[in-house]
């Protein structure tokens, strides 16, 4: 996804405001060489649940482009090369504990909202 805005009313991806891109989906299994030139994006954001669905092993990943950076992430076998793109690692430590969800399970434990507290007034600049 090409993250542009957050809204933390919301959780999972509504939480996350851009363009959903057509070059990656959840029916992805190889690809080499993608270009995500599809939208303009303050962060990209990918998010995959696992199959058979076991919270934990869902993935993660965000990052911004950076010229001249890159990057390699695996987990839960899965591995992505990135070239002029920097990782923007988070956790439930970057949320804000005076938001109002911040209590609620569903949203304290859900990483695009982590993701989301994370990047908040950096998006809003």
């Amino acid at each position: 996804m090409y993250v542009n805005d957050v809204d933390l009313s919301k959780h999972c991806k509504p939480c996350l405001k851009g363009y959903t891109s057509k070059k990656i989906s959840k029916w992805t299994r190889h690809e080499e060489n993608v270009c995500l030139d599809e939208s303009e994006a303050k962060y990209h954001y990918l998010c995959g649940g696992s199959y058979p669905y076991k919270w934990e092993n869902n993935f993660h990943l965000a990052w911004k482009e950076k010229s001249g950076a890159s990057f390699e992430y695996s987990f839960n076998e899965i591995t992505i090369r990135l070239k002029n793109a920097e990782r923007i690692e988070f956790s439930e430590r970057d949320i804000d504990k005076n938001q109002k969800y911040a209590d609620r399970p569903e949203y304290y434990t859900c990483r695009n909202w982590q993701f989301a507290n994370k990047v908040k007034y950096d998006i809003a600049d």
